[in-house]
């Protein structure tokens, strides 16, 4: 299911880094993920992960 967010995601990652934040369980992460399928090579960091935070 497409996102409002989406088309401003896109547009901002042509030009900068975008970081998804909010409360849990609103679908950051699964929004993240279905934006990746479009951008590869993508990689999916999660700042609770100590090796991502190392990335």
């Amino acid at each position: 299911m497409k996102s409002y967010l989406d088309e401003r995601i896109v547009t901002d990652l042509d030009r900068k880094l975008v970081v998804l934040t909010g409360p849990r369980q609103v679908g950051k992460t699964t929004l993240a993920r279905r934006l990746m399928a479009d951008f590869a090579p993508a990689q999916y960091l999660n700042w609770d992960v100590a090796d991502d935070r190392a990335i």
